[in-house]
């Protein structure tokens, strides 16, 4: 009994695949997705990543509300890492509060979401 293997490419004659041609209701679709989301990617831009965005420019920049902004690189975070007395212990004390906070306000939900739930 023979066996045979088929081809593992696709033959000559084959013929290439023909890009999907964008119809007016698959556009109309796509657009008002788009239409739907803008709020949202809009909201997204100004109210997160714009602000994300300044504030790590801003970090990397010597700030005085007089003058513009003078680049000095990481010259903030060394200074914050090495010669500020107050940022571990501010660190130590963040730490601290979302340690007890997290637990107490969860618990506290809970609590009150068992509450509205009794019959």
């Amino acid at each position: 009994m023979a066996s045979t293997t088929l081809p593992t490419h696709p033959s000559a004659t084959t013929p290439a695949p023909k890009p999907q041609q964008w119809t007016a209701a698959r556009r109309r679709e796509a657009l008002e997705g788009i239409l739907y989301t803008s709020p949202w990617i809009i909201g997204f831009w100004v109210f997160v990543a714009g602000p994300l965005f300044a504030s790590m420019w801003f970090s990397l920049t010597k700030y005085n509300v007089l003058r513009p902004p003078q680049f000095i690189g990481l010259q903030n975070y060394i200074v914050a890492f090495t010669n500020d007395p107050l940022f571990y212990p501010s660190i130590w004390r963040t730490f601290y509060f979302a340690l007890l906070s997290v637990p107490l306000a969860m618990v506290g939900s809970l609590f009150v979401a068992l509450l509205l739930n009794q019959k």
